[in-house]
């Protein structure tokens, strides 16, 4: 069965170039350990959901306890290698500028699920104005001259309120909106 990733785009507006856009993945929710045992026992494993939950918290202490004494460890999800970041200054550890960190690569059981993944596009997220977004579905196009006047009524609506907005925050948004 192959696994669905939905995402959004939205045009970057960091290039000139107006055709270009990013993806944003739709996130659907947090899951954590606990979840996840949930969901493998719904698949039909039949242990003791605690014995589960044990083997699995002792399985990353053990990991990260390998991690963090010089071991590179590879779980089959992730490979993890310890690294040092920070200068140091007369040969002396300094925890002010140096701290352990940890490089995350995608192990073979991660690369496996990634390769049966497709990416299906929600829709295109457009007239981004903080929270607000005007969205595009997928396969329905929609007039440039209708996102226009989409996002113009977005502007004459919120421009009843620029007394209250301060001369920077209207200089800001004009450009904003003119880029």
């Amino acid at each position: 069965m192959k696994n669905v990733l939905k995402a959004w785009l939205i045009k970057n507006r960091l290039t000139k170039n107006s055709t270009e856009l990013y993806a944003q993945v739709s996130t659907e929710g947090k899951i954590g350990v606990s979840e996840i045992i949930d969901e493998i026992m719904k698949d039909g494993l039949d242990m003791n959901r605690e014995l589960v939950l044990d083997i699995i918290n002792r399985f990353n202490q053990k990991s990260a306890e390998m991690v963090v004494t010089g071991h590179n460890v590879n779980t089959g999800l992730v490979r993890m290698r310890p690294i040092i970041k920070g200068s140091f200054y007369n040969h002396d550890w300094n925890p002010n500028i140096n701290w352990i960190d940890v490089t995350l690569m995608h192990g073979s059981d991660l690369s496996a699920a990634i390769a049966n993944t497709t990416v299906q596009i929600v829709g295109e997220q457009i007239g981004v104005t903080g929270s607000a977004f005007v969205s595009e579905p997928a396969g329905q196009l929609i007039e440039s001259e209708l996102k226009t006047k989409t996002v113009a009524n977005q502007l004459e609506q919120s421009n009843s309120d620029l007394n209250n907005i301060p001369a920077c925050g209207i200089a800001f948004r004009q450009w904003l909106f003119n880029s």
